[in-house]
């Protein structure tokens, strides 16, 4: 039976990426459809809370936290989520670790993308993305399992990551992360964590597929 920790985190999620109106890559599905899928898979391998959550929360920061559409939390989501009406809150970090405690902070922030961009526009993307796999060495083996999950469910989203605003396949786009998730993968790998073991590779699996479906060149590659 689903603790209510966890339904709580489900809702705190929802309510995080709604407040920004984000969608898929598609500009039609609720984003919240990717965290549910990557806790969904997870679930695979473990059914830890703590993980759990991480993998619901995993691009709060990254999204909605450096999102322009950011907002406060309002005063009956504070009343609902049991929170300090006299101080601010956003959905961010600092607010997951509030309700959900340093574990899973510290989790979401080992996951999030801090090279974005935004917040490095001195490098072009191929850096950006070098710099993030490199963080990748440091991360926890909990939180590789969570970013193989990730991986799985962005590669296998034929319907989302995968499409543009019309519906059809942003060739483009697919081939560049096709590629990016080639060079990322081995930093995930834990040789003696069977969950990790099993995600790795289907990782793999998929991502062969999605290699296959829009001819990325496999020289050099598992």
């Amino acid at each position: 039976m689903k603790s209510e920790r966890l339904k709580l985190g489900e809702d705190f999620m929802v309510a995080g990426h709604r407040s920004i109106g984000q969608t898929r890559k598609d500009g039609k599905r609720l984003y919240e459809i990717h965290p549910f899928a990557v806790r969904d898979r997870l679930l695979t391998v473990t059914d830890d809370e703590d993980m759990q959550l991480i993998a619901l929360f995993h691009d709060l920061e990254e999204d909605v936290e450096t999102s322009d559409k950011r907002r406060n939390l309002n005063p009956q989501e504070i009343a609902y989520f049991g929170l300090n009406p006299n101080i601010t809150w956003r959905f961010n970090i600092l607010t997951i670790a509030a309700l959900f405690g340093d574990r899973v902070a510290i989790g979401v922030e080992y996951l999030t993308d801090e090279f974005t961009s935004k917040s490095y526009p001195e490098f072009n993307r191929k850096t950006r993305k070098q710099m993030q796999r490199e963080k990748y060495v440091f991360m926890p083996d909990n939180e590789k399992v969570i970013k193989l999950c990730d991986i799985c469910e962005n590669l296998s989203d034929d319907g989302g990551e995968f499409s543009d605003s019309f519906g059809g396949p942003d060739v483009g786009f697919n081939i560049m992360y096709i590629k990016e998730k080639a060079l990322c993968l081995p930093f995930l790998e834990v040789k003696d964590d069977p969950r990790n073991a099993q995600l790795y590779k289907l990782a793999w699996e998929v991502w062969h597929k999605q290699a296959v479906k829009f001819g990325v060149r496999q020289c050099g590659v598992r």
